[in-house]
């Protein structure tokens, strides 16, 4: 830009040096008679049309005659470089939009690239999570398939190492509120852990979903506080193992993954048993599956935990004890189908399973 700026400042110089000859010429050469003769010849002389029927023929009009047409050579030149450098910006602009990440924030990062990241992007859209225009792809390299995601949904797109700071800062991370995180093997396991604390770094509030192949990275991941860890390969062969000893088993688990009637919601109603929420719920045509302990995001969580034990607890000691015991607590532990005694609280997430026709509803 600081360039351009300059190249213009040259142009206008020029012209400016163009208007100083007309006005000076009729005073050192007689053959100039005013301004306007004098101009129009120096438009026909730095143009290189030449038609010669005015010429200077004193010595000192013909030096300003000579740095002027030097002077004219360098302006055209400068002012053509000029136009084609934003020509050539305004057109990689317009072929590479989605690196151009101004107006984009409280978005998804994707970081990683797998075959199923096409279908990850299509759920996003069609369930209307984030527009295309919030939905950013990172990987180390542009290929012919990401090339072809981004044609058909528009999303941004930034090519680079995701376990970069200078690359999480390109694609905005500070302003996210999602990021996933993708390996395909235990190599790539590395990377995802080094993202996740970068990011947790970089915006302490994004939520995280990481994808890992060996388990024993769950151990660290937890420790920065990532939001949600998938093992996938662990996850596909427990699937395996159940569809052999239960024919139809995967199908019934697809289905309710590709359904809109299987969700997780907070629970913000009094403290009930399970079995009287449960028949509640019937009634409403939604059967409740079982429950999410200590259900939320981990800095959630714990404000919320610290804020009612603050009101419960009558006495000091008893405060002291409640915060020990946060210490313990296992974030967003799943119990399917509970004791019908079992008691459920504010910090619990109930999953549901509903008939098509009814609509989520938030306690």
């Amino acid at each position: 830009m600081r360039e351009f700026k300059a190249a213009l400042l040259f142009i206008a110089s020029f012209w400016i040096f163009v208007l100083i000859i007309s006005f000076v010429m009729p005073f050192i050469d007689p053959r100039f008679h005013s301004f306007f003769q004098t101009f129009y010849w120096a438009i026909v002389t730095i143009s290189t049309v030449g038609y010669g029927d005015v010429v200077p023929s004193t010595s000192l009009a013909k030096f300003l005659t000579s740095v002027m047409i030097i002077y004219a050579f360098l302006a055209t030149s400068v002012f053509g470089a000029v136009v084609t450098a934003r020509f050539i910006q305004i057109l990689i602009a317009k072929l590479k939009e989605w690196e151009v990440m101004d107006n984009v924030t409280k978005h998804v990062i994707i970081c990683g690239y797998n075959s199923q990241i096409s279908i990850l992007i299509k759920t996003f859209l069609e369930k209307e999570l984030f527009p295309a225009s919030r939905i950013v792809l990172i990987h180390k390299e542009l290929n012919g398939d990401i090339e072809a995601i981004i044609e058909k949904y528009k999303i941004k797109f930034i090519e680079g190492d995701y376990s970069e700071e200078d690359v999480l800062k390109k694609a905005k991370a500070e302003e996210a509120i999602k990021a996933v995180l993708i390996s395909d093997n235990i190599e790539d396991d590395t990377k995802v852990l080094s993202a996740a604390i970068l990011l947790k770094d970089l915006n302490r509030n994004i939520y995280i979903i990481a994808e890992i192949a060996n388990p024993k990275f769950q151990v660290y991941l937890k420790k920065i506080h990532c939001d949600e860890i998938v093992l996938s390969k662990e996850y596909n062969s427990f699937l395996i193992a159940k569809s052999t000893l239960s024919p139809g088993v995967s199908k019934v688990i697809g289905e309710l993954l590709k359904a809109d009637n299987f969700y997780i919601i907070r629970y913000y109603g009094e403290k009930t048993t399970y079995k009287h929420l449960f028949e509640t719920m019937l009634r409403d045509g939604k059967i409740l599956i079982g429950i999410v302990e200590n259900y939320g995001r981990a800095g959630e969580f714990i404000k919320e935990f610290i804020e009612e034990v603050k009101r419960e607890a009558k006495y000091v000691s008893e405060l002291a004890k409640y915060l020990e015991e946060i210490k313990h607590k296992e974030l967003n532990k799943v119990i399917l189908k509970p004791s019908d005694d079992y008691v459920v609280n504010k910090f619990c997430g109930l999953i549901i399973l509903r008939s098509e026709n009814e609509r989520a509803s938030y306690f």
